[in-house]
């Protein structure tokens, strides 16, 4: 069985959502969404042996709209 993650370990995950819908007042428009998303290691402190906790640290998301 694997290990987890060390304690303040920081995992990055990346996100894309391509040609999502997005509607701006009556206009209905598709645009790529990209960014990320950070979670920290954190002790578990009712069973810090064989578990760890995951926080969320970090979050960002953007998109281009057309022109």
């Amino acid at each position: 069985m694997p290990l987890p993650p060390p304690i303040g370990a920081e995992i990055p995950c990346s996100m894309l959502a391509i040609n999502s819908p997005l509607k701006i007042r009556n206009s209905l428009v598709t645009v790529d969404f990209r960014g990320g998303i950070k979670h920290r290691v954190d002790a578990n402190p009712n069973d810090p042996i064989n578990s760890v906790r995951m926080r969320t640290v970090g979050f960002k998301i953007s998109a281009e709209l057309p022109s």
